[in-house]
C-alpha cells in the first residue's frame, strides 16, 4: 500500500473522529452530565501519509470530586464519532491525574497522533 492509500484512510478518519474524550482507570468516560466536563470537538491536520493530528492542543476542564481521600481521576482519552453517546473507536491509556478541586487537563497536539501503519498482501498465486 501506499501514502495515495494511507492518505485517504486519514481523510475518511478525520470525518468520523470528531470528538475526544477523558477516561478514568475503569474505562468510563468522565460524567458529561451537569458538570463543567464536556468532549472536545477536534480538527486533523493529515498529513501526505494518512497520519493525523490535532490542529491545537486539546483543553479539558475538569470537576473535582471535593474529597481527598477520592478524587476524580483522568486516566487516558478515547476518540468519538459524536458530541455526546456515539461510537467509541479508542485511544490510549496515559499517565493517571486527579482533581480534588476543578482544574484542567491538556492533552498536547504534538503528542497525538494517529499513523496506519503498512499492510502487507500476499498474492494468491
Amino acid at each position: 500500500m501506499n501514502d495515495i492509500y494511507f492518505n485517504y484512510l486519514g481523510t475518511q478518519s478525520a470525518n468520523i473522529l470528531t470528538h475526544i474524550a477523558l477516561i478514568d482507570e475503569n474505562g468510563t468516560e468522565l460524567d458529561y452530565v451537569n458538570t463543567i466536563y464536556n468532549r472536545i470537538p477536534v480538527e486533523w491536520e493529515i498529513q501526505t501519509d494518512g497520519t493525523l493530528t490535532p490542529t491545537v492542543d486539546l483543553l479539558f476542564d475538569i470537576p473535582g470530586s471535593g474529597d481527598s481521600a477520592n478524587p476524580n481521576k483522568v486516566a487516558g482519552f478515547r476518540m468519538f464519532d459524536a458530541e455526546t453517546d456515539g461510537t467509541n473507536y479508542g485511544g490510549k491509556d496515559i499517565q493517571i491525574k486527579e482533581y480534588v478541586t476543578d482544574g484542567q487537563y491538556t492533552l498536547p497536539q504534538d503528542k497525538i497522533f494517529i499513523h496506519f501503519n503498512n499492510v502487507d498482501i500476499e498474492p494468491i498465486i
